[in-house]
């Protein structure tokens, strides 16, 4: 018989079988108002199922309930020593509203564009292009039955590494961490490349269980790993003992996606507070960045970079959406056509059109790009006021990732290569 519970999202009812004797399936019994029908006397009774007080998207049988509670995955739980909320954050005192293109009028955003070209011209340096291949990789590299999609993922792990290792990065007695590690891909290489060295340990750390982990395939590493759930916002290595069993730490990521990437700086180097007390600081830095319009002013790490040179934070707002230009094509949507670009709603209340929909698609970009570079300077400063020697390396071509910048740092008193 089939389950008597109307899905109303679905318009229909439950698909699910159910017992003899029984009207609804067993996660329906306590969703139906907890009650419990006996078709013979009409009675009501107790529910034989009930909602789970942790998440009442599921429920258990009364008499398991004792036990469901104390393994429930949604129990709430106490907090390792390591995790302190929003302890790589930032600046987060100050609320404020986000400022936008619409908030601007003709003449603010095209002093905006001409500071942002004032400052790249005078202040950021040349990113060079060094595409680097790791044998690792090679044999994957070579083979021709992969499509695009995974090759361009393989072509930035290959380039990445070859920086790891001529900077000397991947050596014993470390711990890699790899922050947004998502299926761990580049750690399973890591393991690939160290796994004659079992002195070392590869922590993996993701706010998202992922599909398709590469863990079970670490798992035939001689390397140990351990993978950590968590929102890198709340992570303090210092409190991490396994870290402090290893002679120097080494922190990678590969796209880690806007603030993203200035959590993990501040994790990696103690955050804000003075050299003597943080408990750990990496020996090196690779990270390759993107999605730059999802930074966040407050956990921002170069701030001081950009308040030095005349950006206000809500410059910083808008400058975010700039970034977005190197990699987001045109701007239009695909049914405007050039025919319709007068069109009286991308006009500003002064009655002119806003300038950026007068660029054209090779000057956004060029523009985007500018904002990208002042911003990931922003961050190289950050470094090296915390004592380390900086690089930014385009390590792919555009055509590979239109987010091909990662930036390479190594602490001065460890002397790694650049």
């Amino acid at each position: 018989m089939q389950c008597q519970y109307y899905v109303k999202k679905k318009n229909r009812l439950c698909k699910m079988t159910v017992k003899e004797g029984e009207r609804f399936c067993g996660q329906h019994m306590a969703v139906d108002s907890l009650k419990d029908w006996n078709d013979n006397t009409g009675e009501i009774k107790h529910p034989k199922r009930v909602a789970c007080p942790y998440d009442n998207k599921h429920s258990c049988y009364v008499k398991n309930l004792k036990k469901h509670t104390a393994a429930c995955n949604s129990r709430p739980r106490e907090n390792p020593p390591f995790i302190i909320s929003g302890i790589n954050c930032g600046d987060q005192n100050v609320k404020r509203n986000c400022r936008k293109f619409a908030d601007l009028s003709t003449d603010e955003l095209t002093l905006l564009m001409q500071k942002i070209e004032s400052v790249y011209n005078s202040h950021i340096p040349t990113v060079e292009r060094e595409i680097l291949k790791h044998a690792v990789l090679s044999e994957e590299l070579n083979n021709s039955s992969y499509g695009p999609n995974k090759m361009k993922h393989l072509l930035q792990n290959s380039s990445l590494l070859g920086h790891a290792k001529k900077s000397g990065l991947l050596q014993g007695n470390t711990v890699f961490i790899e922050f947004g590690a998502g299926r761990g891909q580049l750690s399973y290489y890591v393991a690939q490349i160290m796994q004659e060295d079992d002195n070392c340990l590869l922590l993996l750390i993701d706010r998202a269980s992922q599909r398709h982990k590469f863990d079970n395939k670490l798992k035939e590493s001689p390397m140990p790993y351990k993978r950590i759930r968590a929102d890198i916002a709340d992570l303090c290595l210092e409190f991490m003992p396994v870290l402090h069993l290893y002679k120097r730490i080494v922190s990678l990521g590969k796209h880690l996606c806007g603030s993203a990437t200035d959590l993990a700086l501040r994790s990696m180097i103690g955050g804000d507070r003075m050299e003597e007390e943080r408990g750990v600081c990496a020996a090196g830095i690779l990270m390759a960045m993107c999605c730059h319009h999802r930074c966040d002013w407050g956990s921002y790490t170069g701030k001081d970079f950009m308040v030095a040179h005349g950006f206000t934070a809500e410059d910083f707002d808008v400058m975010c959406g700039i970034s977005s230009w190197a990699t987001c094509g045109s701007g239009r949507s695909r049914e405007t056509s050039d025919s319709e670009e007068h069109v009286d709603g991308h006009m500003h209340a002064d009655g002119q059109r806003p300038i950026h929909l007068t660029l054209t698609e090779d000057e956004r970009k060029i523009i985007g790009r500018k904002s990208k570079a002042i911003l990931n300077y922003g961050r190289q400063v950050y470094l090296e006021s915390h004592g380390y020697k900086c690089r930014q390396i385009e390590y792919v071509s555009e055509e590979t990732s239109p987010e091909n910048v990662c930036i390479l740092a190594k602490r001065v008193a460890d002397n790694l290569m650049l």
